[in-house]
């Protein structure tokens, strides 16, 4: 039986009960039926509850469809963007060290890390922004949840305009935890660069231009508090 067979097989025991919102969990699968969006969240993807086909919630991504979708004269407005960051950390001869990127859209140093697509989990896109900037496999389980940052320090104005208010929820991980993989870095990314802890401090404290002015005040406290 095909994976389209399995969930329509799953949608079949639910379309009948005329429900339009909320969820509930088949207990023969452990599939998710979503009635808001009238899907089935079934091995980490989603598929339509009446036709068992995989459907994707996001034409291109969550926040230039939204963009894209607001009015003539209102694209750069403010929205609410949510994202993760992720603090990838190693020993390499007695030195704690982080891997930073170096952001091709403002060429500054930050976190990896991305936003989150609709449908998505944290932990989903933690894991998939990893693959894509860093090349860099790991699972949930190995992902340590530090915090989350929003308010004034994390207000961006980009150069074509638009208006971001973050919510950034960060995780730890050990590159030991990491398969490297060899596939293509995605275009974010134009630097990856390893820094050891006091490498770190210097630089936030004498060359703070060369961080992405969002994620200073995370790499602030990875220093100070997280990995203090």
């Amino acid at each position: 039986m095909t994976t389209t067979e399995k969930v329509k097989t799953i949608g079949e025991r639910y379309l009948t009960n005329g429900k339009t919102t909320g969820w509930e969990i088949d207990s023969i699968t452990g599939a998710i039926i979503v009635y808001a969006i009238d899907a089935i969240f079934y091995e980490g993807e989603y598929y339509s509850i009446t036709t068992g086909e995989r459907i994707s919630l996001s034409k291109d991504n969550y926040i230039k469809d939204l963009r894209n979708n607001m009015q003539d004269g209102h694209k750069h407005d403010a929205i609410q963007g949510t994202g993760t960051g992720v603090i990838v950390h190693r020993f390499k001869e007695n030195q704690l060290e982080f891997l930073l990127q170096l952001r091709s859209d403002v060429n500054q140093y930050g976190l990896l890390g991305g936003g989150l697509e609709l449908g998505d989990t944290y932990e989903r896109c933690a894991i998939k922004e990893l693959v894509q900037e860093a090349a860099l496999l790991t699972n949930e389980q190995s992902l340590h949840l530090e915090n989350v940052y929003a308010g004034p320090k994390h207000i961006t104005k980009y150069a074509s305009g638009d208006l971001v208010y973050h919510t950034i929820i960060v995780y730890s991980i050990c590159w030991e935890d990491c398969i490297e993989l060899s596939t293509k870095l995605d275009a974010e990314t134009k630097e990856l660069k390893w820094v050891s802890k006091e490498e770190l401090i210097n630089l936030l404290k004498n060359q703070p231009e060369r961080f992405f002015p969002n994620n200073y005040p995370i790499l602030w406290d990875v220093v100070t508090k997280i990995f203090n």
